[in-house]
């Protein structure tokens, strides 16, 4: 019955983490929990009794890797759901690392005005950057509001347009949509962008942003070894904003 038990916490345990956070490694202790809940009962159905060694060693092994997977934040967390990110910024915040910026906004903030909506959050391990990004598409009041604010704000701002492979990212999208004018348009606008400017955009949002988005680079290290950035970026055509903190 101790099998069962523990094996059923995990489950639950697990699911109710994966709902709520998108987070990998509860989908992998749902898993494990899962298999050895099946293994469980179906010892039980046939009358096997376990040894209590073995069962005690399966509770420890189960308790030691439970307690190590969650000693470190997750790995990736990818989300297009907005009513997960209360859930996902308080478990982020667990960790010394890559924590949900004060710039953001709130939860219930991102509830009340967003559309289209994308999160993408990875830690920062060893040499590797981190990140965390929070998009979505809203009124065009708050999209202006939004503009108002950061731009005074910002050390510096240019066209997302600008950001062409010559200096970070943006030229695939515009060429994709077949606007190879905007693209040629864009290396105009090339010297407007800081040197070294460090900037993480979720490509999976980028669809949603015209040729008139405007980055608002709120602070930048200018490291390309060692990056950390943080910027907002507005598209008041579209009505798409993106946060976005780098490293």
């Amino acid at each position: 019955m101790t099998d069962i038990i523990v094996s059923g916490v995990l489950v639950v345990f697990g699911g109710a983490g994966l709902l709520l956070t998108n987070a990998a490694k509860f989908g992998f202790m749902l898993l494990v929990g899962g298999v050895w809940l099946g293994w469980a009962v179906n010892r039980r159905r046939r009358n096997v009794v376990s040894n209590p060694k073995n069962l005690i060693g399966r509770v420890f092994i189960a308790a030691v890797v439970s307690a190590m997977g969650l000693s470190t934040p997750p790995m990736v967390m990818d989300s297009g759901r907005a009513w997960q990110l209360p859930f996902q910024k308080t478990y982020m915040d667990m960790y010394r690392n890559t924590n949900y910026p004060d710039y953001f906004p709130a939860p219930e903030e991102v509830r009340e005005h967003h559309g289209a909506y994308c999160m993408s959050y990875l830690p920062g391990f060893m040499q590797g950057t981190g990140h965390i990004t929070v998009s979505f598409t809203a009124d065009k009041e708050y999209v202006q509001l939004v503009a108002e604010r950061f731009s005074a704000q910002a050390e510096s701002e240019f066209p997302l347009l600008a950001l062409t492979d010559e200096s970070r990212y943006y030229s695939s999208s515009v060429l994709r949509d077949g606007r190879e004018n905007a693209a040629q348009h864009a290396k105009e606008y090339v010297s407007l962008v800081p040197k070294n400017t460090n900037l993480f955009c979720d490509p999976s949002f980028e669809k949603y942003f015209s040729d008139e988005a405007v980055v608002y680079i709120l602070s930048d290290n200018r490291d390309m070894n060692h990056p950390h950035s943080a910027a907002v970026i507005v598209d008041e055509k579209t009505g798409a904003v993106e946060f976005t903190k780098y490293g």
